[in-house]
């Protein structure tokens, strides 16, 4: 018999294989990206720490402004201020803590990928990457190959 013609389904198979293999292109050395991560939120809490010390900062002045509760009654705006300064420090701390942890969390996995293996994770996922845009390169040929077939003829056309 004659082949069957599918193209929606082919059509959004071939989008899918593209956005796969766009998505390839942005992969990076995740071990290391981690690292760098982890890092860089332990130096922004430290920074943030570090701030709180120095008179210009939010905390700073948030503890100015509990110290002075004792020496006069500040008015509803101040403490208004001092309550949204804080509130805010918080959710930074928050998040701080939060990325630092999950970034230390897939490092940790990352480390435990290396001893099983006994290769680098980079590598692993390095080979493992390669793979799958062979596989995906395949099926687009594959696709190619279905869209040069005459489907009132039956006959597949040539590659030009």
């Amino acid at each position: 018999g004659l082949p069957i013609q599918a193209e929606l389904f082919i059509d959004a198979v071939d989008e899918e294989i593209e956005n796969r293999l766009e998505a390839t292109k942005y992969v990076t050395n995740l071990p290391e990206s981690a690292n760098r991560a982890a890092t860089a939120a332990r130096g922004s809490w430290d920074a943030l720490a570090d701030k709180s010390e120095n008179s210009g900062s939010p905390l700073a002045s948030l503890r100015k402004g509990l110290r002075s509760l004792f020496l006069y009654t500040p008015d509803q705006d101040e403490l208004k201020d001092s309550e949204e300064d804080s509130t805010k420090l918080k959710e930074v701390a928050d998040l701080l803590t939060e990325t630092a942890t999950t970034a230390n969390v897939v490092t940790d996995h990352f480390a435990r990928v290396s001893k099983l293996t006994n290769q680098d994770p980079g590598t692993v996922l390095s080979t493992e990457q390669r793979g799958a845009v062979f596989e995906l390169s395949r099926c687009q040929e594959l696709i190619a190959s279905y869209r040069r077939v005459n489907f009132e003829t039956g006959k597949r056309l040539s590659r030009q």
